[in-house]
């Protein structure tokens, strides 16, 4: 054979199983570029399964201290302080849903999310920089095989890393109403982490038109 069908052969070979070892695909971003002060900025991770059979991720918490997505804002100091360094201390303490297990169907995504104010004091209109560390745990085991345990041998992680900036600009109680529309809806879900998400939201950052 000749020596650039060789080499063709070679790459082809190379491209396939990188493709057929690419089986989850992350995405990291804000979910804007520019929030009103006050408003809740959110750092929205996606996970997509790009192979051809089912995948099981599991989801923690999405703010306590066993939270899969770390923000580190530059130049700012966590207001969350003493950090969680340790979950099992007291100031670690979390009360809303528990780590759960999803399944994902194949060519389809998952969203998590973090509430980066909660972190983070972000009442400041400027320009912020972002460095983001999100750490995946996954399977290709049916979700129903295991649904009281998280451990399991064929678990498989995934780190990721992005830099993000985003803006935050001054605004009225117009804009703040409009940004704080979607949590205010979630507190009607029937979806129970998603109503306590949209109450731990309102607790920590509502202005006074949405304490009622």
């Amino acid at each position: 054979m000749p020596l650039h069908q060789c080499l063709a052969l070679v790459c082809y070979l190379q491209m396939f199983l990188a493709c057929a070892a690419a089986q989850v695909d992350v995405a990291i971003a804000t979910s804007k570029t520019a929030y009103v002060a006050g408003e809740p900025v959110f750092i929205n991770v996606r996970i997509t399964n790009t192979s051809t059979s089912p995948l099981t991720v599991v989801v923690p918490p999405p703010d306590s201290c066993l939270s899969a997505i770390n923000v580190v804002v530059e130049g700012l100091v966590r207001s969350d302080l003493p950090p969680c360094s340790d979950p099992n201390t007291a100031a670690c303490s979390y009360n809303g849903p528990p780590a759960g297990l999803v399944e994902v169907k194949p060519q389809t995504s998952y969203d998590m999310r973090r509430l980066v104010n909660i972190i983070y004091e972000l009442d400041r209109p400027r320009e912020y920089s972002a460095h983001i560390t999100f750490s995946l745990l996954y399977t290709e085991q049916p979700v129903l095989e295991h649904p009281t345990s998280l451990k399991h041998p064929d678990y498989r992680h995934s780190n990721n890393e992005r830099d993000v900036t985003f803006t935050v600009v001054e605004g009225d109680a117009n804009a703040l109403t409009t940004a704080f529309a979607p949590v205010v809806a979630d507190l009607d879900s029937r979806d129970f982490a998603r109503q306590w998400y949209a109450q731990l939201v309102l607790l920590n950052l509502a202005p006074a038109f949405a304490e009622d």
